[in-house]
């Protein structure tokens, strides 16, 4: 079926989640979705969230993808069920943490929106056996998407810790996506391995395509196209350079 699949995210964090997915599914189309004039939703309120996820998937559904990927752990968390009771014949896929693979104990870096949501807590007690610790960060996703360097990054990331005995975990698990974007800047600042949700989400996409019967028909590599709710030139340069270092094993 030569549908695109479409990806959102308020910003460059979904960047992580379609260069995975633009990897492991070549031959697709994607379009990326990014609300960046409101971007990041991680210190937003559940109502402001789901507002602007809804407007968002409204525009979406006009280019008809055949499933709608939600990479934003926060929507996820707070919208992806109303999402798939809003719009019952759409396939909806949502980002999870990678609880289930980090070793134990493992500690869990999410925004503060999803730090307060009911349904990743669900998703952290099922899967981390209760050795899984959730540790919000007020200001990271805005930082990332302010680009601001490696250096200055993980220096943030250290004062946000001070106090925390990193001997005490195994590894960390990076529950937003915007974070994967500085995977290696955690792992300096903890000294721990770190896992995100990109990779189980990409095999559990490529799982239901082929048992639906959606992959689509070519022997060429797919497209892929950028629409941002702030469409200034410098905006798309941003995502363009972001999504080609991803996908070279950069920053």
């Amino acid at each position: 079926m030569n549908r695109p699949i479409a990806v959102f995210d308020s910003g460059v964090g979904g960047l992580s989640t379609l260069a995975k997915l633009k990897s492991d599914l070549p031959k697709e189309d994607f379009l990326y979705f990014a609300d960046n004039l409101n971007a990041p939703y991680g210190k937003k309120s559940k109502q402001e969230i789901l507002n602007l996820t809804l407007k968002a998937i409204e525009g979406i559904l006009a280019h008809n993808p055949k499933a709608i990927v939600i990479a934003c752990n926060t929507v996820t968390g707070l919208c992806i069920e109303t999402l798939r009771q809003t719009y019952p014949d759409v396939l909806f896929f949502g980002i999870q943490p990678a609880v289930k693979p980090a070793p134990k104990n493992t500690l869990v870096f999410v925004t503060t929106a999803t730090a307060g949501c009911d349904n990743f807590r669900r998703v952290v007690e099922n899967y981390g056996e209760n050795k899984a610790y959730i540790f919000p960060l007020k200001d990271a996703a805005e930082l990332i998407e302010k680009n601001t360097p490696d250096d200055e990054f993980t220096e943030y990331i250290k004062s946000e810790t001070l106090g925390v005995d990193f001997s005490k975990f195994a590894s960390i698990v990076l529950g937003c996506t915007h974070y994967v974007i500085k995977k290696d800047c955690f792992e300096r600042a903890t000294g721990l391995p770190a896992f995100d949700g990109n990779d189980g989400l990409s095999k559990h996409i490529s799982q239901v395509l082929k048992e639906k019967n959606l992959f689509t028909e070519r022997s060429v590599c797919g497209s892929v196209f950028f629409h941002l709710s702030n469409s200034e030139t410098a905006e798309f340069q941003k995502y363009i350079a972001v999504f080609n270092g991803l996908q070279n094993g950069g920053k």
